[in-house]
């Protein structure tokens, strides 16, 4: 468990970040996990395209338990070009309708910041924006 501080306007949020540790499938994602959650970042490995294929396995268990809620895939490592396996179609439907996406690498910091702020706004958006 962590907090990330992000501004959006002239608003501080404050984000709570649970970390699931890569685990495999949803058979270890438990409903306590994800009740009360306003936004969801799920991170899937460009060199692994099976993690890519368990996003929808596991968004559909956070809607069934949550509801729609603002969601955001982090397409990870993104600075291991050579090693990239996801392709552009696994790209555009990485966790289904209405799940925002983008690349993101963890060692150079690329496109992380933008996960969070958009999650950040999203968040706090009127409903129905």
């Amino acid at each position: 468990i962590d907090r990330k501080q992000v501004k959006v306007g002239d608003q501080d949020i404050t984000l709570m970040l649970w970390d699931l540790e890569g685990r495999d499938g949803t058979r270890d994602v438990s409903a306590s996990y994800v009740r009360g959650a306003h936004g969801i970042i799920y991170v899937a490995d460009g060199t692994r395209p099976e993690t890519v294929d368990q996003l929808g396995e596991l968004t559909k268990v956070v809607v069934d338990e949550i509801g729609p809620t603002p969601s955001v895939v982090a397409l990870n490592k993104v600075d291991l070009k050579d090693d990239w396996k996801i392709s552009s179609g696994q790209e555009a439907s990485a966790g289904g309708e209405g799940v925002h996406c983008l690349k993101t690498s963890a060692k150079t910091g690329e496109g992380v910041e933008a996960a969070f702020h958009w999650l950040a706004q999203q968040t706090v958006a009127p409903k129905g924006s």
